[in-house]
Formats: C-alpha cells, sequence, structure tokens
C-alpha cells in the first residue's frame, strides 16, 4: 500500500516565510490532523526528505519552523541548516500509519528505495 507514491495524501506549502507561518501552521493542521504516519517531502519533483512522526503536524510544523528561525541546540542544526537552504514551494506527501514499528520500517524501506537529499547531505554535514 506504501508505492505507488500517487496513492497518498497530499498537500503544498510555501517553506521559509515567517510571514505566513500561523496560516501555514492551520494548513498542516488542517491536513494531517491528529495522525500518525509518514511523510515525504518534494521540490521540483525531487525528493529532499523522507520521515515518519507520531504527530505528523508537530513534526512538519517543526520542519516548516526550522526554514527560518534559530534551531536553538545543535541536534537540530542539520535540519535547520537543510531545511532553511530549501525554501519554497514544497509538496509533503503523507500516509497514516498507527504503529511505530511499522512506520520504523517502511521508512526505512522508503529510503532505501527512494533516496532523498538529506540523507547525502546529512552524511557530508557530520564529516
Amino acid at each position: 500500500d506504501f508505492l505507488p507514491l500517487s496513492q497518498w495524501s497530499s498537500f503544498e506549502i510555501e517553506h521559509g516565510d515567517p510571514v505566513i507561518a500561523t496560516e501555514n501552521h492551520l494548513k498542516i493542521k488542517k491536513e494531517v490532523a491528529d495522525k500518525s504516519g509518514l511523510y515525504i517531502y518534494l521540490k521540483d519533483d525531487r525528493v529532499l526528505y523522507i520521515g515518519k512522526a507520531y504527530s505528523l503536524f508537530g513534526r512538519i510544523k517543526s520542519h516548516y519552523n526550522e526554514s527560518f528561525k534559530d534551531p536553538g541546540h545543535a541536534k537540530a542544526l542539520p535540519w535547520n541548516v537543510f531545511f532553511s537552504s530549501n525554501k519554497g514551494k514544497m509538496r509533503i506527501l503523507w500516509k497514516e500509519v498507527e504503529i511505530e514499528q511499522e512506520r520504523q520500517i517502511v521508512e526505512k524501506m522508503l529510503e532505501y528505495v527512494i533516496p532523498s537529499e538529506f540523507v547525502a547531505f546529512k552524511n557530508k554535514f557530520e564529516k
């Protein structure tokens, strides 16, 4: 049920603009509500990021904020640098997956089958 990605729910959002943060937070909440699952960031049909979350709203909102806010702590720095350097229109695909173990397994399988730009970025960033 995870491929093709065209079967996933999706929405678009403008990343990196703090002026419309509240509007975008509301849009994210409307789209994913209180669901758990997997999500994929696309920009110009490039796969930027593949992730999982207990709270899709919280995680996607966090990545949105990372596109323009100070990370606040060192652990968040790679995500902050990555998302702040990838501003603009994003398409976010998402699929509800309630069980954490299933989210973990499918996330790793997706990362293996669909390379994301973040994996290469993080490997270089940490060297």
